[in-house]
């Protein structure tokens, strides 16, 4: 898979570049294209979310809440478990116990 360091559209949710991930495109199984943009975020309470945006428009994003409820469905769907893969070379996932 193919990583890409830009995104390929506007932050439409204002992220920042701060929470920007990885890009990487997707092909459906109808073959088409599909470029997903990675957003990892903080929340109130020190958690951690994932946004997929697939298109400029404000509407055009998966948010599939927190970090570890991502990773735990990853299996699901292929678009996911790319998306986790390219987490996982970009960065490292921290496990810490809750206070």
């Amino acid at each position: 898979m193919k990583i890409y360091d830009k995104p390929f559209h506007v932050d439409e949710c204002g992220h920042g570049d701060g929470c920007y991930v990885g890009s990487f495109k997707y092909y459906t199984n109808a073959d088409k294209e599909m470029k997903i943009d990675i957003y990892i975020y903080e929340q109130p309470g020190e958690r951690q979310e994932v946004c997929l945006r697939y298109g400029s428009e404000g509407p055009e994003y998966m948010s599939h809440g927190p970090l570890w409820q991502f990773i735990r469905t990853s299996h699901i769907f292929p678009k996911y478990h790319k998306a986790l893969d390219l987490m996982r070379k970009k960065g490292s996932i921290k496990w810490e116990r809750l206070k």
